[in-house]
C-alpha cells in the first residue's frame, strides 16, 4: 500500500482533500445558485457499511488498504471538477462538479454505490464493504457547506436504515432500539443502563493524565452495545444532544472515582498530584445547538465538578462558521471546560485554524498516523511538524491508537506528550480503574512500554 502524506491540503492516508481544502473549495463554488447561475452542485456523504468488520477481523493495516482503494474509486466515480474529501474514519464527502439541468445528484450517488460494490482485494482476499450515501442539493437543501452536510448526513443515515441496506451499524436495523434508547435516557426501569468505560491516557513519566469516556449501553436483550450501535439510533431519534449531555453527566459523576483512584494515601512515583481529566466525545456539528453551553454549566454545578476536569473531544471544527465556533469555545473555556481535537491527520493537516480558538488544550493524532510513524518516514515527518506546531500553541499532543510496542520509542523521539491505546489499557468500567492503576504502577508504567 502506498501512503500519500506530507502534501498540504491532503489527507495523510488517502491523499484526498482534507477538511481545510474542502472548506476553501466550497466557499468558492457554492455561490452560483445565489448569483443567478442556473447550475447547482451536490454534496454527498459516503459512509462505508462493513469497514469495522475489516478492522476487527484483518487488522488496521488491511483497513488502511481498504480506505486507500475506496478513495481511488471515489475519485474515479466523481465527474471531472468534483472534489473528494475524507472527513475522518470511514466517512467521505463528495462535492460534485456543476450538475446538468434536472440532475439532483442521484446519478452521482448511483455511480458512487456502483464503484464501491465490487470487493476490495487485500492480500488476495476479496472484501465487500459497500456504502451508504446521502445527497444534499445546493439551493434546494441549503446554500453553504454546513447546511448541505447536515442534510446529506441525515440522508445518509436514512439510506443506511432503508430496508435491505447492509448497514454497518446493526442497531440501525432494529426498530425497537429507538424507543429503548428514549427509555434509557429517561432512566425507566428495564431499559438498561447507559454508562461509560474509560480509556487511560498516560505520560512518559507514568502520569495518568486523563481518561477518554466511551459510551456503553447494557441493553436488556442485546447485551453491551458500543457507540457504533447507539449513535445512529440517537441521530434517527433526534436524541443525539440528549445522549451527549447524558454522557457528560455520567463522566462528571465518574470523575470523582477516577480522581480518588489517582490520589492514594501514599502517592507512588509518576502519579500527578492533580486529578486527571475526563474527555467526552461530541459531534462538532451538534455543538452549536441552542442552550448546549448552559446545559453543560448546569451539569458542572450539579456535580460540584472541579474546574478543568472536563474536556469535550471533537474532530477539527472546520467547516463550521469560525465566529460561531470561537464564541462557543470561549463560553466553554469560561466554564473551565477544555476542547480536545481528535483524528488529526485524518482530515486537516494544519493547525492554523485553531490558533484563534480559546480553550483548546490537546491534539490527538489519528490512529493511522500513530501506527505509521515507525515504518513510514513521511508520516514521521508529519507527526514531528505537528508536534512542533502544537507545542508552539501550548497544546499537548496525544498519540491515539497505540497498539504496537514498536511505535512507542519513535513517538517519544518525535515529542508526543502522551499515549492512549490498547497497549496501555482497554476502556475500563469505573469500578476496574483502581485495580488497573495498581497493575500500572507495579509494572513500571510507561517505562515498561519502552522496554516491551
Amino acid at each position: 500500500m502506498t501512503r500519500r502524506v506530507g502534501r498540504a491540503g491532503t489527507d495523510a492516508l488517502t491523499g484526498l482533500a482534507d477538511r481545510a481544502r474542502l472548506e476553501r473549495r466550497a466557499r468558492r463554488l457554492l455561490t452560483g445558485e445565489r448569483h443567478g447561475d442556473p447550475t447547482r452542485r451536490a454534496v454527498l456523504i459516503v459512509d462505508l457499511d462493513h469497514f469495522k468488520h475489516v478492522n476487527d477481523t484483518l487488522g488496521h493495516a488491511a483497513g488502511d488498504a481498504v480506505l486507500v482503494e475506496v478513495a481511488a474509486r471515489l475519485e474515479r466515480a466523481a465527474r471531472p471538477g468534483a472534489l473528494v474529501a475524507r472527513l475522518g474514519g470511514d466517512e467521505f464527502l463528495v462535492l460534485s462538479a456543476a450538475l446538468p439541468p434536472g440532475d439532483d445528484g442521484s446519478s452521482l450517488a448511483g455511480a458512487v454505490r456502483r464503484s464501491l460494490a465490487p470487493p476490495v482485494r487485500v492480500d488476495g482476499v476479496g472484501l465487500r464493504v459497500g456504502a451508504s450515501v446521502g445527497v444534499a442539493l445546493e439551493g434546494r437543501d441549503g446554500h453553504d457547506l454546513v447546511e448541505l452536510m447536515r442534510v446529506a448526513d441525515r440522508a445518509m443515515y436514512a439510506d443506511k436504515a432503508r430496508p435491505g441496506a447492509p448497514a454497518r451499524e446493526e442497531a440501525a436495523a432494529d426498530p425497537t432500539l429507538g424507543p429503548d434508547l428514549r427509555a434509557a435516557l429517561e432512566r425507566r426501569d428495564g431499559s438498561g443502563a447507559l454508562g461509560l468505560h474509560h480509556q487511560p491516557q498516560v505520560g512518559w513519566d507514568g502520569t495518568v493524565n486523563g481518561y477518554e469516556a466511551l459510551l456503553r449501553w447494557s441493553h436488556p436483550r442485546r447485551g453491551l452495545l458500543l457507540p457504533r450501535d447507539v449513535l445512529p439510533v440517537a441521530r434517527a431519534e433526534g436524541a443525539l444532544t440528549a445522549l451527549t449531555l447524558h454522557a457528560v453527566a455520567r463522566a462528571l459523576t465518574d470523575h470523582a472515582a477516577l480522581a480518588a483512584a489517582a490520589r492514594p494515601a501514599d502517592p507512588p512515583t509518576g502519579l500527578a498530584p492533580d486529578a486527571p481529566t475526563v474527555s467526552v466525545n461530541v459531534a462538532a456539528r451538534d455543538l452549536l445547538v441552542d442552550g448546549f453551553v448552559d446545559d453543560v454549566a448546569s451539569l458542572l454545578a450539579a456535580a460540584s465538578a472541579p474546574p478543568g476536569c472536563l474536556l469535550l473531544e471533537i474532530a477539527e471544527p472546520a467547516p463550521h462558521p469560525r465566529p460561531a465556533v470561537q464564541a462557543l469555545f470561549a463560553a466553554l473555556d469560561a466554564l473551565g471546560v477544555g476542547v480536545s481535537i481528535h483524528e488529526f491527520g485524518a482530515g486537516a493537516a494544519s493547525l492554523a485554524p485553531l490558533a484563534g480558538y480559546a480553550g483548546v488544550r490537546e491534539l490527538k493524532l489519528d490512529p493511522a498516523l500513530t501506527r505509521a510513524v515507525a515504518t513510514d518516514p513521511a508520516a514521521a515527518r508529519l507527526v514531528a511538524a505537528t508536534v512542533g506546531a502544537a507545542h508552539a500553541l501550548d497544546l499537548a499532543v496525544v498519540a491515539e491508537g497505540v497498539e504496537d510496542p514498536g511505535v512507542v520509542p519513535r513517538l517519544r523521539d518525535l515529542g508526543c506528550d502522551r499515549l492512549q491505546g490498547f497497549l496501555v489499557a482497554a476502556p475500563l468500567p469505573p469500578g476496574e480503574v483502581a485495580a488497573w492503576l495498581d497493575r500500572w504502577r507495579a509494572g513500571g508504567g510507561a517505562q515498561s512500554l519502552l522496554e516491551a
